[in-house]
């Protein structure tokens, strides 16, 4: 430390940063396991209000799903920015399950966790974001990439009254 702040351009940003002791920095670990952990939104898309949303979650040991028991489950954050927990049920070896409805159209970002321990008795903890996404019912057809891109300039680029106008 007292090498650094000999430098005087180093020293000068140091006083201006206020770590008051401290430099800042950032940590970034990479590290591969033989527990693996996968969790997906069910295939297909719920539509609209009261639909049954499904998330799977798996959990490998040596591409052997897991012989222990672990504790899986999610938070999800809906689009009304509500957030709620799920516990996802163990559904046989290594794989597990959840689902709940869904109270709008839009996007559900998701929070998966599971925590466990290995065949070592080694504790892990493993953690997955996904995002399932609910279309309106109204859309008796899923936008094509097409017609959701112009959706998306349209809704960027025009005013509010515009934009329900373009769409419709």
């Amino acid at each position: 430390m007292e090498k650094l702040l000999r430098n005087e351009k180093i020293a000068v940003a140091w006083r201006q940063s206020g770590a008051n002791g401290s430099l800042p920095y950032s940590l970034i670990v990479h590290a591969y396991s033989n527990v693996q952990f996968d969790a997906r939104p069910a295939p297909g898309l719920a539509e609209g209000l009261g639909a049954t949303a499904t998330l799977t979650a798996s959990l490998t040991e040596y591409d052997v799903p897991l012989a222990s028991a672990a504790m899986v489950w999610t938070d999800i954050v809906g689009p009304d920015q509500k957030e709620f927990s799920l516990k996802l049920d163990d559904v046989g070896p290594g794989a597990y399950l959840a689902t709940f409805k869904t109270l709008s159209a839009g996007v559900y970002s998701c929070r998966v966790r599971a925590e466990g321990y290995s065949s070592a008795q080694t504790k892990f903890t493993r953690e997955k974001r996904l995002t399932a996404i609910v279309y309106p019912r109204r859309l008796r057809h899923h936008p094509s990439p097409t017609r959701m891109t112009a959706f998306v300039i349209c809704w960027t680029v025009s005013s509010p009254k515009r934009r329900l106008a373009k769409w419709e």
